[in-house]
């Protein structure tokens, strides 16, 4: 109606018309004209973005827009390969490069809006746990592999020694005796990075073994130890000697010769995978069979029987002779 013009401008959206009116004067009417024109939806603006995130941690998009409203704001998410026919509203979780869109709805003053924004889901750092004991020489390493997030079935195991580079490690499994770097190596996965981890553990040298004996022997005759051992080296065996009722203070490398009962012990030396091993035996030197004779010549009677004897062991002048 002709009543609802206004000298106010319009600002809303909306189809308008225009009417001027221009004053009489004198020599002309007063002129009145009219125009149609339209105020129409502008295009608003919008921030959006996505930050990159590891695996496992949800992807928070963040809209700004100072003409739409942003709390009825439509997320979608694809693969970035992928078309946008794909577009969906899921969060996406798993590793990859992604798309994401936001469409804002019109309203009176704005249309309907919409942007893309890129993303990436990166694959997170896992966890291990590594268990190793310090064994002895000869025993076998059997590292414990406990992981949540990636394969132990195909750790890759290395060693070195304490204090050599990196480089050193190898797959060959040590078994000196030392101090060594046990390097576990867990291949990556889908949603996990490949994940190392050291440990520390070292090998000790062993207990030695020794069979230790000496027969008893008598009197005169030299006592022989037997020694035998698969660890240590018996050449170099340190025998000593003691009467069995003396202390230990008492041992001597001589060998015994008196009649007795004999405490011997031996001493193995260690070497670079064995203690030194120290084992006792016992024994005896008994007394040997001694030895002599004797010879009565014949005689007339009255006359004084003489007993001839002779001993190379025994005392002829403390003979009983009957």
């Amino acid at each position: 109606e002709d009543t609802e013009y206004s000298a106010d401008k319009p600002t809303a959206v909306g189809d308008y018309v225009a009417r001027v009116t221009l004053p009489e004067n004198d020599s002309y009417q007063q002129v009145v004209r009219t125009t149609e024109f339209s105020i129409t939806k502008a295009t608003g603006t919008v921030e959006f973005s996505i930050e990159d995130v590891k695996y496992g941690v949800e992807v928070k998009p963040q809209v700004k827009s100072d003409t739409n409203d942003v709390s009825t704001a439509i997320v979608e998410y694809k693969l970035t390969s992928e078309d946008d026919e794909s577009f969906t509203t899921v969060k996406p979780v798993k590793v990859g490069e992604y798309t994401a869109r936001v469409t804002l709805l019109a309203n009176e003053s704005y249309e309907q809006l919409v942007e893309t924004t890129t993303f990436s889901i990166k694959k997170a750092k896992g966890s291990v746990r590594l268990v190793l004991e310090n064994i002895v020489y000869g025993e076998i390493i059997s590292p414990e592999i406990y992981s949540e997030t990636n394969d132990v079935n195909t750790a890759v195991i290395e060693y070195k020694s304490v204090g050599e580079d990196d480089s050193a490690y190898s797959t060959t499994k040590v078994s000196a005796v030392g101090e060594y770097m046990l390097r576990v190596t867990l291949s990556e996965s889908e949603s996990y990075e490949q994940l190392t981890e050291t440990v520390e553990f070292s090998i000790t040298k062993a207990e030695g073994s020794v069979e230790f004996n000496i027969a008893d022997e008598r009197y005169g005759v030299e006592v022989t130890p037997q020694i035998k051992s698969d660890t240590n080296d018996v050449s170099t065996a340190i025998v000593e000697y003691k009467l069995t009722s003396e202390d230990d203070t008492s041992f001597t490398a001589a060998k015994p010769v008196k009649v007795g009962e004999y405490t011997a012990r031996v001493t193995l030396l260690s070497n670079e995978s064995y203690e030194k091993v120290v084992e006792t035996a016992t024994f005896s030197i008994e007394k040997a069979d001694g030895n002599g004779t004797i010879n009565v010549e014949d005689v007339f009677y009255g006359a004084p029987v003489s007993p001839e004897l002779a001993s190379g062991t025994n005392d002829v002048y403390k003979a009983l002779i009957e």
